[in-house]
C-alpha cells in the first residue's frame, strides 16, 4: 500500500486515505482533532474499493455539514510521523519526492517538500511563545 493519497479534515477529525498502487484498494486512518495534548488515531479495518471510498467521504461530509464539512488538506506521498511540541501534536507529510537510487529492487527516495500540520482543531495550542520557534 502507498502510504498515503489524500488528506482531508473536518473539525473533529483528520482522515488520511491509503491507497495501493492500483487505486484498488483504499484503507482509512482517522486522527482525533480534539484532544490537543494526546495523540489518538484509529485505524479503520475496513479494505474499501474506490466506489466504497467516494461515499464514505461523502457521507463524512454530509455529517460534518454545519461544521463546514470535509476539506482536503493535500495529496501526500507519505506521512513522515507525528512530533509533540510544547502544546501539542503536529504531523509531517512529504508532498514532494523524487527518486534518487534503487538498492537491491527498492526505491530510495529524495524528500523534496514537506507540511508540518498541528493536529489540534483550534490554534490554541499555538499560544505558548515559543511554540512559533
Amino acid at each position: 500500500m502507498r502510504l498515503s493519497q489524500w488528506f482531508f479534515f473536518s473539525q473533529q477529525r483528520f482522515y488520511l486515505v491509503g491507497a495501493n498502487l492500483d487505486d484498488t484498494c483504499y484503507r482509512v486512518l482517522k486522527i482525533d482533532r480534539t484532544s490537543g495534548h494526546e495523540l489518538n488515531f484509529t485505524e479503520d479495518e475496513t479494505v474499501y474499493d474506490h466506489r466504497q471510498m467516494v461515499k464514505l467521504l461523502e457521507m463524512v461530509n454530509e455529517g460534518n455539514k454545519s461544521t463546514g464539512g470535509l476539506k482536503k488538506v493535500a495529496t501526500a506521498d507519505g506521512l513522515l510521523g507525528f512530533m509533540r511540541f510544547l502544546e501539542g501534536y503536529y504531523m509531517v507529510l512529504v508532498t514532494s519526492k523524487s527518486h534518487v537510487a534503487s538498492i537491491g529492487g527498492h526505491a530510495v527516495f529524495h524528500i523534496d517538500d514537506y507540511v508540518v500540520l498541528p493536529i489540534a482543531q483550534k490554534s490554541d495550542s499555538l499560544k505558548h511563545p515559543d511554540e512559533q520557534k
